[in-house]
């Protein structure tokens, strides 16, 4: 029986790093928050903050390799000149000009996560009723799941996965989530270890660590092709 090599990346998505979310990041990703969703549904700068000061496993960004072809189009003091009608986008990370933070994903661990019934019955579509006028659906849903981590909840709630514009569809969403969903698997082997270790060498915990059981994340159909 033969098996078929795997996959190898596209140029493009080999050209994409993955980290932690640093405080120096925050600016460049409320940009980007605040160009993925209406104001009233946005996360604001604070919020970005506090999530990123208290849940920092659970924020990450991606970052674009900048390639070879950018280089002739930089201006005499070295930056990237901007075609007509393109964006600021370019991030510099750790005063290096050859990454971009394109996008982000955040959450938060959390022990509740049935959402309300205001919001299953907003969110959810009922073939025998019809359709909401737009003044009766000029208000979102409330959220259902709390913005303030909770440390020991079992379950982590995604709150936010933004990809610049320009590269969306092409695969960094998925990439981002598929090295989300790792780093969490590392994070509970961690937690695992860290425990054999103490039972190893007879230390207590002050507390005892919980590992987290499941991931959400709550999309509008709209977003799902992101």
């Amino acid at each position: 029986m033969t098996t078929s090599p795997p996959e190898e990346p596209s140029p493009f998505l080999s050209r994409l790093k993955f980290r932690a979310v640093q405080p120096v990041d925050i600016p460049r990703c409320y940009q980007l928050e605040c160009t993925a969703y209406p104001l009233e549904t946005g996360a604001s700068k604070s919020t970005l903050q506090n999530i990123q000061h208290h849940a920092a496993p659970f924020f990450r960004c991606v970052l674009l390799k900048k390639s070879k072809s950018d280089e002739g189009r930089k201006n005499d003091k070295g930056e990237v000149k901007l075609d007509e009608g393109e964006s600021e986008a370019c991030h510099h990370v750790h005063h290096s000009p050859n990454n971009e933070l394109i996008g982000y994903v955040c959450g938060t661990r959390c022990h509740d996560v049935a959402p309300t019934p205001e919001f299953k019955s907003s969110a959810s579509v009922d073939a025998d009723q019809p359709p909401l006028t737009s003044s009766e659906n000029s208000q979102p849903p409330p959220y259902p799941y709390p913005l303030k981590h909770e440390a020991s909840g079992r379950f982590l709630a995604i709150h936010s996965i933004v990809v610049q514009k320009e590269y969306q569809k092409l695969g960094v969403a998925k990439a981002l989530l598929e090295y989300y969903i790792k780093s969490v698997e590392i994070y509970n082997a961690e937690l695992d270890e860290a425990g054999i270790n103490r039972r190893r060498n007879k230390l207590k915990a002050r507390k005892r660590a919980t590992k987290i059981e499941k991931i959400i994340l709550l999309s509008k159909n709209s977003m799902v092709n992101l």
